[in-house]
């Protein structure tokens, strides 16, 4: 990342219409948008170096692909900032497809130091579709984002349950075994 903080009114300028209209969108849609006043210029600062790397994103896919074309879809695992910079380039590309599985740290505002994800509803207009990993997750984002309500579907992680495999004990010690981060809440 070479965008350099000294360079935010540069890239202001050089992106001003979505920068104004991803703040406007946000501003009038977010039920946190007393956060964004409060902290405006910081919140202003992260969009714009978001908005930078979802050109430089834009300049590296350009290699791979035409994003101008009418099937393509973009997949994430994470419902995180790459979502984000997708969702940037969406509109300038908007045939583009935006599908992405949302775990319970993606989106549950609760697990935020902040107390809630920036321009989450900007992003929720954008996509395609989200599917949350539990029905907590689709409960959640519902009632979170009601207009955005047909985009989100749950779709659980893991395999069909084909039994107990056989267990060999190694030691008279605990062993634990996770694929994802440990928690209090899990």
């Amino acid at each position: 990342n070479h965008y350099k903080g000294h360079n935010r009114i540069k890239y202001f300028f050089k992106y001003f219409k979505p920068v104004v209209f991803i703040l406007f969108y946000e501003l009038f849609n977010s039920p946190h948008r007393f956060k964004y006043i409060k902290r405006f210029f910081h919140y202003f600062s992260f969009l714009i170096a978001r908005i930078y790397d979802a050109h430089q994103l834009e300049l590296e896919l350009s290699k791979w692909v035409d994003l101008n074309k009418k099937e393509i879809i973009f997949y994430s695992y994470w419902f995180n900032l790459w979502v984000f910079d997708l969702s940037i380039l969406k509109l300038k590309y908007p045939n583009m497809n935006i599908v992405s599985r949302a775990h319970g740290g993606d989106y549950d505002e609760a697990q935020r130091k902040d107390g809630f994800y920036l321009y989450r509803y900007f992003q929720m207009k954008q996509i395609n579709k989200v599917f949350p990993i539990s029905n907590y997750g689709l409960s959640y984002l519902s009632s979170q984002f009601p207009a955005h309500i047909s985009k989100i579907s749950s779709s659980y992680l893991g395999i069909f349950d084909n039994g107990i495999n056989p267990f060999n004990r190694v030691n008279d010690g605990v062993t634990i075994v996770s694929c994802s981060t440990l928690i209090p809440l899990k």
